[in-house]
């Protein structure tokens, strides 16, 4: 394999410590992430600079490799339903209750849901 072939792959995350990938770029020819073709990166000023300037950055998309799994991993799920609930306490709860990426969910005073779709209401 060629130098040029040759890059690094920065999974399971999209968004680059910018320490981190500095101390990369003195290790690896490139470096590689997996981002979704319509997904909006905030990258910073390092990472935009390795990436415009230097071509260091190679953004690969997921590609079918993803929905193949999408639909593997439904299938096991479904099937193994009850015993990865019981062996691994998954709540019977539909939503995660999260704060560390955005809102917890439900919040039926702020949000309104519509099919698939969620509104806010305020």
């Amino acid at each position: 394999m060629s130098e040029s072939q040759r890059f690094g792959l920065y999974y399971p995350y999209l968004h680059f410590p910018d320490n981190w990938l500095k101390v990369a770029a003195l290790y690896w020819p490139r470096m590689g992430r997996i981002v979704p073709p319509a997904l909006s990166l905030g990258d910073s000023d390092i990472v935009r600079t390795l990436s415009d300037d230097l071509n260091f950055i190679e953004n690969v998309a997921p590609g079918s490799a993803a929905e193949e799994l999408t639909f593997t991993l439904t299938q096991i799920l479904e099937a193994h339903y009850a015993e990865l609930r019981n062996r691994y306490s998954v709540s019977s709860h539909p939503f995660v209750m999260s704060n560390w990426c955005g809102p917890s969910w439900p919040q039926p005073d702020k949000w309104l849901m519509t099919g698939a779709f969620a509104t806010n209401a305020s």
